[in-house]
C-alpha cells in the first residue's frame, strides 16, 4: 500500500494531471511507483548531500552522499534532530530560517551553515531547502540539497590571506623603494649639519652658552644618521658583511647587556638548543635583531614579567612552507623571543612591521624597531613568524639561512683614530653636490692638505691635466651625472696612471654596489661621515 503522503507519490498525482487523464487506481499506483524509482534513484545517487526532515526538524531520510560528508552510517542520522549535527553557532540561524520556511507560501529557502563531522571537524554547508506541504496545506516534509564547500572555503581564505600578505608585501616593498630614494639626499644634508655644527663648536669659546646650542645640534643630526640607517636596513639596501655565527654565542655574549636592557622586574630565561646550527648573517646586524625585539618585549610588559630566548635547529617542509607564504623549505637556524607581555590586537598585527608604525606614546619610540628587524631578516632571505595573543604575550620568531661558503661583499670599516697636528699631501675631491663638496674641503684644508676640487667628473680630468703629478689622492663621490666616479678612475687608470682613490656616497650601498668598487676592493666611505672619519680615511690611504 502506497503513502499518500510520500513526496514520490504527491509527484506522481501531478504527473497524472498533467497528462490530462482521470487518475484511475491502477494508473495512479503505476505512475506513483515509477516516479518514486525515480525520486529514490535520483535521492540515492545525487553527489550532493540530501536529507528529507520533518517540520519538527527530525531527519527521516538521508542519503548516501550526506552520510560521506559528517562521517556516519545512515543509521546514525535518520531519527536524530538537526540541532545535534549543526555547529552551535549556526543553531538559532537555523531555527529561523525553519520559522522562516514554514510561515512562507513560497516554502522555499537557501542559506549557508556548519555541521559538526564525527570527527570533530566543521563542515561548511550551502542549504538548499524545500516545504513540500500536505493536501490540507499544513506543513509536511522539508527537502533539503546541501552541498560540501569546505575546500572552497578553505581555498577562498587561503586566497584572501595570501592576498592581503601581496598586499602588505608590496607596501613594505614601496616604502623601502621610498627610504632608499631618500637616503642620498638626506645622507649629504647630513653630513653637511653634523660637519658644520662641529666647526662652530671648534670656534666657540668653552664658556660660550652657544656651544651646547651648538652639540644639541650635532646630536640630532647624529640621531637623524641612525633613523636614515635603519630605514635602510628596513627596506635591505645596506650592503653587509656576512660570515658563519652560532646564535648560541651571541645570545650568551649579551647576556648582562639584555639584563639591562630589560629592566629589573623582567625575569630572562635562555632556552639553548644544544648544537646550534651556524647560519649566514652580519654578526653586528644579529645581535640588533635580539635588541630591538628584547626592548619591543620590555615595553610589552610595563607590569614586568617573563622574557624568552630560544634556539632551535629547523627543517620546513613544502607542506608547512605552503602554509606561510615567503617561507622556502629548507633547513634554518631559529630564534625565538617571547614575552609574557599585553599581546597584539588583531586589528594592528598586519601593520607591526611598517617603518614609524608604533602604539607607544610620544617620545617613548620611532617606530622603527620591528620595521628594522624585518629588513635584515628578509636581507638575509629569512623568515619572520608573529604568533600572539591579546593579553597572554607574544613570541617573534626569526628563521635564518645557514652557514654556507658564500659570503656577502663587506664594505670598509670607518677608521677612528687619534687627529694628527697636520697633514701632508695633495687630495682631488670630486662631489656634485655643492655643500658637500665645500664642506670635505674645509675638513681637509683646515687639516693641512692641499685641495682641489670638482663638480664633475669631465672637470676633474681638466684639473688633473693641469696639475700633474702633484695629485696625490682622488676623493671621489660615486654616483655623479655626466660621469660616475666608477668610470672616473677607470678613465684616469687607461692613461696608464695609478692614483689612490677614496669612494663616498650617500646612496644605498645596494646601489653603490652595482658600480662595482665593493666587489674591486676600493676604499669606501658611506655619507653621512665625520670630519675625524674622514681624516682617518684620508690618512691611512696615503699611507699605504
Amino acid at each position: 500500500m502506497t503513502d499518500p503522503s510520500h513526496p514520490g507519490n504527491r509527484v506522481a498525482d501531478d504527473v497524472a494531471a498533467s497528462r490530462g487523464r482521470p487518475q484511475e487506481p491502477f494508473l495512479t499506483d503505476q505512475i506513483r511507483r515509477e516516479s518514486e524509482n525515480i525520486f529514490r534513484t535520483a535521492f540515492t545517487y545525487s553527489p550532493m548531500g540530501m536529507v528529507i526532515s520533518g517540520a519538527d526538524g527530525y531527519w527521516i531520510e538521508v542519503n548516501p552522499a550526506m552520510c560521506s560528508m559528517l562521517g556516519y552510517e545512515r543509521d546514525d542520522l535518520v531519527g536524530i534532530h538537526f540541532s545535534e549535527l549543526v555547529f552551535p553557532a549556526d543553531a538559532h540561524s537555523r531555527f529561523g530560517h525553519l520559522d522562516e520556511m514554514l510561515n512562507d507560501p513560497a516554502s522555499v529557502t537557501s542559506f549557508a551553515q556548519r555541521y559538526i563531522h564525527k570527527d570533530g571537524h566543521q563542515v561548511w554547508a550551502e542549504l538548499n531547502a524545500a516545504l513540500v506541504r500536505n493536501p490540507d496545506g499544513t506543513p509536511g516534509v522539508v527537502i533539503l540539497q546541501i552541498e560540501d564547500v569546505t575546500e572552497a572555503k578553505k581555498q577562498a581564505a587561503d586566497r584572501e590571506r595570501l592576498e592581503g600578505q601581496l598586499l602588505q608585501a608590496q607596501k613594505m616593498e614601496a616604502v623601502g623603494r621610498l627610504a632608499g630614494g631618500i637616503a642620498h639626499d638626506f645622507n649629504n644634508l647630513l653630513s653637511v649639519i653634523i660637519n658644520y655644527s662641529v666647526f662652530l663648536e671648534e670656534d666657540l669659546p668653552d664658556d660660550d652658552p652657544k656651544k651646547e646650542d651648538v652639540r644639541e645640534i650635532r646630536r640630532a643630526g647624529d640621531r637623524a644618521t641612525a633613523l636614515v640607517r635603519q630605514l635602510l636596513a628596513f627596506s635591505r639596501k645596506e650592503v653587509a658583511a656576512a660570515s658563519d655565527v652560532d646564535l648560541n654565542e651571541v645570545l650568551r655574549d649579551m647576556d648582562k647587556l639584555l639584563r639591562r636592557a630589560s629592566g629589573e622586574d623582567v625575569a630572562i630565561d635562555f632556552k639553548l638548543v644544544p648544537e646550534a646550527w651556524p647560519v649566514l648573517v652580519d654578526p653586528s646586524q644579529v645581535e640588533q635583531i635580539i635588541m630591538n625585539l628584547v626592548v619591543n618585549a620590555r615595553d610589552a610588559m610595563p607590569k614586568g614579567g617573563r622574557l624568552t630566548l630560544l634556539t632551535s635547529n629547523e627543517i620546513v617542509t613544502a607542506e608547512r612552507a605552503r602554509t606561510s607564504p615567503g617561507l622556502t623549505p629548507a633547513r634554518y637556524g631559529c630564534l625565538t623571543v617571547a614575552d609574557t607581555g599585553e599581546g597584539i590586537p588583531d586589528e594592528i598585527r598586519d601593520h607591526i612591521f611598517e617603518p614609524f608604525f608604533t602604539t607607544k606614546p610620544l617620545g617613548r619610540g620611532t617606530g622603527l624597531g620591528l620595521s628594522t628587524v624585518y629588513g635584515i631578516v628578509k636581507q638575509w632571505q629569512g623568515y619572520v613568524s608573529v604568533y600572539s595573543e591579546p593579553g597572554e604575550g607574544t613570541a617573534f620568531q626569526i628563521f635564518l639561512p645557514l652557514a654556507t661558503s658564500e659570503t656577502a661583499v663587506s664594505v670598509v670599516p670607518d677608521e677612528e683614530g687619534e687627529d694628527p697636528a697636520k697633514a701632508t699631501g695633495s687630495v682631488l675631491v670630486v662631489e656634485d653636490e655643492d655643500a658637500v663638496r665645500e664642506m670635505v674641503e674645509r675638513i681637509l684644508s683646515r687639516q693641512g692638505y692641499k685641495v682641489i676640487a670638482a663638480s664633475s667628473g669631465p672637470e676633474a680630468l681638466k684639473l688633473l691635466e693641469l696639475h700633474g703629478t702633484e695629485i696625490d689622492l682622488l676623493l671621489t663621490d660615486v654616483v655623479m651625472p655626466q660621469m660616475s666616479g666608477k668610470e672616473l678612475v677607470d678613465t684616469i687608470a687607461a692613461t696608464g696612471r695609478e692614483l689612490k682613490t677614496v669612494f663616498m656616497s650617500g646612496y644605498p650601498d645596494d646601489l653603490v654596489s652595482k658600480s662595482g668598487i665593493l666587489q674591486s676592493n676600493e676604499v669606501f666611505m658611506q655619507k653621512p661621515f665625520s670630519a675625524d672619519v674622514l681624516l682617518a680615511k684620508v690618512r691611512s690611504v696615503l699611507q699605504r
